[in-house]
């Protein structure tokens, strides 16, 4: 039968500080107002840019639990003015983890056609244990896909926290287009996720020389654990 293996990846992390309005701006923590993230990195190898399909990312609450009412995502990449994410949570819940996805939905016309992304990325949001909230169009993201730009990404809350709240975010990205047209259903892994697009060859000299390892694209995370295979029964018994 089928075996399964489990793999434990890492990936890079920014550190956050959630800036909330309720709270004097704490010398110490003004670094941590916004991290900064970098797509292009992973992608540099090919003679051409081609367009992110997907960007996921992972926000997870250090030291108390991040609150959700009036709490949104900014992001600014060049000269373009701040993009906001507002959540949207009109409840006093808290979490201590969300993930945000960018995406370009696909739809087809039977099963035999090829997907077809759209023409301008959507947004969601997930919260553990719960269904992904479908956001929406957000066009203003599609230079920022088209073109891999880096750009800084900051949380902000408009409440009254009594202590800082630190964050950890990281992000992982594809440009491989999705295979379904549920926001909710995973997309199909492929280990562009981790390592970014490479060229494949039959040439191994020339794949291992300087100039072509030089040419590598930045990993966008690293394996740190690997299960043994586990054989997969489906169906009864």
């Amino acid at each position: 039968g089928a075996k399964l293996s489990l793999l434990e990846i890492e990936s890079r992390a920014e550190i956050l500080y959630v800036d909330d309005s309720a709270r004097p701006d704490e010398e110490h923590l003004i670094h941590y107002h916004s991290g900064y993230f970098n797509p292009g990195a992973a992608m540099r190898n090919q003679s051409e840019m081609v367009e992110i399909q997907q960007l996921r990312l992972r926000v997870r609450a250090a030291n108390q639990p991040l609150a959700l009412l009036g709490t949104k995502i900014v992001l600014k990449y060049g000269d373009v003015q701040d993009l906001d994410f507002d959540l949207g949570i009109d409840s006093d819940d808290e979490t201590w983890s969300l993930e945000i996805a960018f995406y370009y939905p696909v739809s087809r016309i039977s099963e035999n056609d090829p997907w077809k992304p759209a023409s301008y990325p959507h947004w969601t949001y997930q919260l553990p244990g719960q269904s992904v909230v479908e956001m929406g169009r957000k066009p203003s993201l599609k230079p920022l896909l088209k073109n891999a730009h880096s750009f800084t990404l900051s949380v902000i809350h408009n409440g009254t926290a009594t202590s800082p709240t630190l964050l950890d975010v990281s992000m992982l990205h594809s440009t491989n287009p999705r295979t379904t047209s549920l926001p909710e259903d995973a997309a199909i892994f492929d280990f562009d996720w981790i390592f970014g697009p490479v060229d494949n060859s039959e040439d191994l000299v020339a794949e291992l020389s300087i100039q072509t390892l030089n040419m590598l694209p930045e990993a966008q995370a690293h394996i740190v654990g690997r299960s043994k295979p586990m054989v997969m029964r489906i169906g009864p018994g």
